[in-house]
């Protein structure tokens, strides 16, 4: 093992992503002009930023620093630019609209572009069928959150678009979202494709329809079901309760979206909590939001609500709901515009706080992080495996009733194995990539239980994780849905892939700096999904004197393997929240 070099420094993490797509969304929603500031200028969210203004808000952005900042004008009562499957004259041609809304941001790595004209040589040549060909044609990249947003959305507005991405987008499964909103009213059908032809002149370009997804342990999903999807609005929608089979922040805000343009009260519920930043953001957008709460909540930080949670919520007074968390909307609210400044983003932030507990003599800071718990999970868990975390929250930020603050880590030599319960899941479920890693730095072995959700993300990730890690030399092992990381550290470099996923793309470049393993990393590029500057943020920690890992720091081999075979829950302290805030997406 070469020498390690120590990360020391502070840092802000980028803009926090959920918030970023959130936040243009909205304001894209809202009546009148939302000043907004610190959005994420990534590949995720400029589909989101470019949706949003092809279906006719006005976006004026411009890039300081890695972030954008400026104002977003709304729809607002008019409602987004949409098409009919009719191919009516008068209505909305996305043949010549398309090609006069300019994407206001060009990221360093371009994603495959969905649409028409000479500049889309390079898309797969598939004709859209005529009865499709009026609609405007949303490009999504390679991000779920765009697209199960924008359904809901949608699903509420008399008229009709085409919804696509790239091939990883196009191989999710959206029947999570598409039924709920079915039930609903809205209509989704397959988007084209069929056999490849000669494209028809003017015509925007969409890539073949999948018939099966290709990154799911679920049945095989019908092509109505998977993109290029159209998706047919109706208004006034029907109001439901709708109990969710999964705890997912997607699934929960499309329907709460959708409720807005329904007759009546739609609810949600979950057996977990699941990411709530829709819930505490609405309400800076005077959209009023009911939430109800289990009478006892599960001694876990992924349940535990925020105290500022109530604020501009109404309460349900004395009727908690006993089965799980359920959020409520009443039909027939409108948005508002508001002023809107992102904090950092804490599923990226996890990447340089791992990174400091695996380099011994660390201490590394990062600035104005969002503190909301459903996303801080991965601190409960690190913080039960021995490690040295300290948390202030900055409490002259707010961001609708979301908390801030700066968070420090410290190298702590022994760390100890855990055991994270399905229930933690929702709140760390893109950080396990990560945490997997350090897990291979703790004494015993990791028990990450639950984890099915990670085969229907960018990846099949549960197992890149595992042949990652073997690849490295580390032992880990699947068994169903649940993943074991027995300690042992890295002994190999031979780099694993990437697969075009962010989160493992950026787990492996902490391995091979925290290691040096001297990697040939491929993939690189991918971090630019979430979190652009990466790489430079890292090299600017690393600016210490280097220290060679000291031999009293970690287990040896023969520790590490007997250990292995010790309870999860002996190795470490008893669980406990990281911070005093204590009370999850696909």
């Amino acid at each position: 093992m070469k020498p390690i070099p120590p990360l020391r420094g502070s840092l802000r993490a980028p803009a926090d992503k959920s918030l970023s797509h959130r936040v243009a969304l909205f304001s894209a929603m809202a009546e009148g002009r939302s000043q907004v500031s610190g959005l994420l200028s990534s590949l995720d969210v400029c589909s989101t930023l470019n949706a949003v203004a092809l279906l006719g808000a006005q976006v004026e952005l411009v890039e300081e620093d890695g972030a954008l900042s400026g104002s977003i004008t709304g729809w607002g009562e008019r409602g987004p630019r949409l098409g009919t499957a009719c191919g009516d004259a008068g209505l909305f041609d996305a043949a010549t609209e398309h090609k006069r809304v300019r994407p206001f941001c060009v990221p360093a790595v371009a994603p495959p572009v969905i649409g028409c004209g000479e500049e889309h040589k390079r898309d797969v040549p598939f004709c859209v069928p005529a009865a499709v060909a009026t609609l405007p044609v949303i490009d999504c990249g390679n991000s779920g959150t765009t697209v199960r947003l924008l359904m809901g959305v949608l699903a509420g507005w008399p008229g009709s678009a085409l919804l696509s991405g790239d091939a990883s987008l196009r191989a999710r499964p959206m029947h999570r979202v598409t039924a709920p909103l079915t039930e609903m009213g809205a209509t989704f059908s397959a988007g084209g494709g069929g056999a490849a032809a000669a494209p028809t002149k003017g015509a925007p370009v969409v890539p073949p329809a999948f018939a099966t997804t290709t990154a799911t342990s679920e049945a095989a999903v019908p092509a109505a079901q998977t993109l290029p999807l159209v998706v047919a609005g109706h208004y006034p929608l029907r109001a439901i309760s709708y109990r969710s089979p999964v705890a997912s922040a997607q699934v929960k805000t499309a329907i709460i979206l959708a409720g807005l343009r329904a007759q009546g009260t739609t609810s949600v519920s979950e057996s977990a909590l699941s990411r709530d930043h829709t819930e505490l953001l609405l309400p800076a957008y005077g959209v009023q939001i009911e939430r109800l709460l289990p009478a006892k909540q599960p001694d876990t930080p992924a349940a535990n609500v925020p105290a500022q949670a109530s604020v501009g919520t109404h309460s349900s007074g004395s009727g908690l709901s006993a089965t799980g968390f359920t959020v409520r909307v009443a039909g027939g609210q409108q948005l508002c515009a508001c002023a809107m400044r992102v904090p950092g983003d804490p599923s990226s932030a996890a990447f340089m706080l791992v990174a400091a507990a695996l380099a011994p003599n660390s201490e590394v800071t990062v600035r104005g992080l969002l503190l909301n718990p459903t996303r801080t999970g991965f601190l409960a868990v690190m913080r039960r495996m021995g490690a040295d975390i300290t948390v202030r929250e900055d409490r002259d930020w707010r961001m609708g009733a979301e908390s801030i603050g700066d968070v420090t880590l410290r190298y702590s030599p022994q760390l100890s194995a855990t055991e994270v319960a399905p229930e933690e899941v929702p709140s760390l479920i893109d950080e396990l990539p990560i945490l997997a890693l350090l897990a291979t730095a703790a004494r015993g072995t990791t028990l990450f239980r639950g984890v099915g959700e990670l085969r229907v993300k960018e990846s099949d990730r549960l197992a890149a994780i595992v042949a990652g890690l073997q690849a490295l030399g580390c032992k880990a092992h699947a068994q169903g849905d649940d993943l074991f990381v027995q300690a042992g550290l890295p002994t190999r470099a031979v780099a694993p892939p990437a697969l075009g996923d962010h989160r493992l793309a950026m787990t492996w470049a902490v391995a091979d700096a925290v290691f040096g393993l001297g990697l040939a990393l491929d993939g690189r590029e991918a971090v630019a999904v979430s979190y652009p500057g990466f790489f430079s943020d890292l090299r600017s920690l690393q600016t210490s004197p280097i220290v060679t890992l000291p031999a009293s720091s970690m287990p040896a081999a023969a520790e590490r393997s007997s250990a292995g075979r010790r309870a999860p829950r002996e190795a470490g302290p008893p669980c406990g929240s990281p911070f005093k805030l204590a009370a999850d997406d696909l």
